[in-house]
């Protein structure tokens, strides 16, 4: 299950991320779950080099 948290700096977007992550991590670590954070920018970038390399 993947999802984005969009809004204005300082409103609590990490804040309310962080607490499912931790809880998901805690709670069953024998099925490995994966967290993964990044910015908009890190991710738009991301998504711009894999479309130039054909991914």
């Amino acid at each position: 299950m993947r999802r984005s948290l969009i809004g204005m700096p300082g409103v609590g977007k990490t804040h309310l991320a962080i607490g499912p992550a931790w809880a998901t991590r805690a709670c069953d670590l024998r099925q490995r779950h994966q967290i993964f954070t990044t910015t908009t920018t890190d991710m738009a970038a991301n998504c711009h080099r894999a479309a130039n390399e054909g991914r």
